[in-house]
């Protein structure tokens, strides 16, 4: 079993925490927090490439973890060979959105410099995108 997909949505939500709590500590600590845990994010989905086999048809890197034995629901992870492009996609769009708004979050949007209201709402959303439910 692969753990590579669920630790790609589990760093996502751990990146939620992380910006928040460099919030209280000091000001542009969320911007480079948010950096650090995109550029992971995208390192991980490297690996998940790496690992893929495109000679292989089907869902890889698969990890099916039971959730509700007595209703037969698990969550379902796994990439085939149209959706791990997309993972990768996701990731790296999202570096490149902390990196071209680096300045902006704290220059040209609030009267008050927030990075954590910026930074935190995208963190939700590409854990979105990669995380799924199924029931068997």
């Amino acid at each position: 079993m692969e753990y590579i997909l669920p630790l790609l949505v589990l760093m996502s939500l751990f990146g939620i925490l992380l910006v928040y709590l460099s919030s209280k500590i000091r000001e542009e600590y969320p911007k480079w927090v948010a950096l650090g845990m995109t550029i992971a994010i995208f390192l991980v989905s490297l690996v998940a490439w790496k690992r893929f086999d495109y000679s292989e048809p089907g869902y890889q890197l698969v990890t099916n973890v039971p959730w509700i034995k007595a209703l037969g629901v698990s969550f379902l992870f796994g990439v085939d060979g149209v959706s791990l492009p997309l993972v990768l996609l996701t990731a790296f769009v999202f570096v490149t959105a902390v990196g071209i708004s680096w300045r902006d979050i704290t220059e040209k949007h609030f009267e008050q410099p927030r990075p954590t209201m910026y930074l935190q709402p995208s963190t939700p959303q590409r854990g979105g995108a990669l995380r799924g439910l199924h029931r068997p």
